[in-house]
């Protein structure tokens, strides 16, 4: 095992031949090998595995969007689904899924199949669309995922679905990336990004993007393309955020801002830090706020009685003066 962060600390031994025997008794005994010739009509489309679906189908979710009209998922099936609102973060990084990891490997599959049908209807139940296809059916004896089913989101929720249970799934996953894609920024990256990202709370004139919003991108497109490792670290990260089709970003934040504003000097090998600096960043600015918030609670809570001390003062003064 090559990266030791996977395993916290630990060591791992592998008996490679073990695995390779147990995958070859459960994927190819007594399995028939089907290979397309040249001339043939048999059309077998690929498929991805666990955590692929971006490597070959990197556009997928601009895809589901053009067959169907995608909308934020509502509040109410937001607190059903165990997530709460936010007056800081879009909503909070917590909720109540289980094996969100294998969530999402069946939300990537209900994504392949929908887009494979083609069906447009964004009304329709995606329970009731799960249990029409009996090679879906499958899905709905995931405990877990079922319990999303039977919260009668529609399709026109699926996106959002998918990426709210990608982010649980990245706030893990993201801290084992390659170390290729952890180098370390430098001053003028660093200065960049302070420069493009609005990192407090005030409204300001000056075009900026949002640091949370900031960070999301990152998230997400570390989760979908670096987990791999097969992205080239020296490519500029513009390529990819700057990419509209790609979904990294909410669909509050412009193109335009994003291609105005996005850091030129940043590397896909400094993603992760990136990340990590806009996040260290938010926090120090959320604290400033709420000691902001406390300073301004004291001060309203003292100034008063300053007042009272000061009228019983005056009061006592006058009383002196009247009796000479």
């Amino acid at each position: 095992q090559r990266n030791l962060a996977i395993a916290r600390g630990e060591d791992i031994i592998y008996d490679l031949t073990k695995i390779e025997a147990e995958l070859a008794n459960i994927l190819v005994f007594e399995k028939v090998y089907i290979e397309t010739l040249p001339d043939s009509q048999l059309y077998l489309e690929t498929f991805p595995y666990h955590m692929e679906l971006f490597q070959g189908c990197m556009r997928i979710l601009s895809d589901i969007k053009n067959l169907i009209t995608q909308e934020p998922i509502p509040i109410e099936k937001m607190n059903s689904l165990g997530f709460s609102k936010n007056s800081r973060l879009e909503y909070a990084s917590k909720s109540t899924i289980g094996n969100s990891s294998e969530i999402l490997s069946s939300l990537e599959i209900l994504l392949c199949f929908v887009k494979r049908t083609a069906v447009g209807n964004g009304d329709r139940s995606i329970k009731e669309f799960v249990l029409q296809w009996m090679k879906l059916s499958s899905l709905y004896e995931h405990r877990e995922f079922s319990k999303i089913l039977d919260i009668d989101l529609r399709l026109k929720h699926l996106v959002s679905l998918y990426e709210l249970v990608e982010e649980q799934v990245a706030d893990v996953k993201i801290k084992y990336i390659h170390e290729k894609y952890q180098e370390k920024l430098s001053t003028d990256m660093e200065v960049a990004i302070t420069e493009s990202i609005g990192f407090e709370q005030q409204t300001t004139t000056k075009k900026v993007i949002q640091a949370e919003t900031f960070a999301l991108a990152l998230k997400r497109f570390m989760l979908r393309f670096l987990t791999l490792e097969n992205q080239k670290e020296t490519d500029p990260l513009k390529i990819y955020l700057q990419d509209g089709s790609l979904n990294f970003w909410p669909s509050t934040v412009p193109e335009e801002l994003v291609d105005e504003l996005f850091p030129e000097n940043l590397l896909v090998a400094n993603t992760y830090n990136a990340y990590t600096f806009t996040m260290k960043k938010i926090e120090q600015t959320m604290k400033k706020h709420k000691n902001r918030i406390n300073d301004l609670t004291n001060l309203n809570q003292t100034e008063p009685t300053a007042s009272r001390n000061a009228s019983r003062k005056s009061r006592k003064g006058r009383q002196k003066f009247d009796m000479m």
